[in-house]
């Protein structure tokens, strides 16, 4: 999500709604890794459990983690076990995390112009699931 974006098209009111832009996107991974893990491939026991990062929004979005799970409105709350805040020293699974999530940011401000200017680590994860994929447009860069 580019932030300029957010703040320039959705209404101040929609922003209250919504939340801080941080706080949208950490919604949007719950939602898809929940949906996602419909036959229980990604998370043992067939939920998702969500381990995060120390930081400035580490207790908004404990509060939004449980929010989903007990919104009965939400088809996939089912596939939501527990989220528990901790560092990349606690969480060894937050280290990777972190790094698909810098390399990610860094294609979409034009840091990195495609798979040739990527850590080879992640170059080569690309096409090896439906979430490690070239942004629409970057293809053949």
């Amino acid at each position: 999500m580019h932030v300029d974006a957010y703040r320039k098209v959705i209404s101040r009111e929609g922003q209250a709604k919504m939340g801080h832009p941080y706080l949208v996107c950490f919604k949007t991974l719950l939602a898809t890794v929940a949906k996602a893990d419909g036959r229980g491939r990604l998370c043992p026991g067939g939920s998702s459990c969500g381990n995060r990062d120390r930081g400035d929004w580490e207790l908004d979005a404990v509060r939004v983690f449980y929010g989903m799970k007990d919104d009965i409105g939400f088809l996939y709350r089912h596939r939501l076990a527990t989220c528990t805040p901790g560092g990349a020293e606690t969480f060894i699974g937050l280290q990777p995390a972190d790094f698909v999530a810098y390399e990610t940011f860094r294609l979409m401000h034009d840091k990195r112009q495609g798979p040739k200017q990527m850590r080879a680590a992640l170059r080569n994860m690309l096409g090896t699931t439906r979430f490690f994929r070239l942004p629409p447009g970057r293809a053949g860069i």
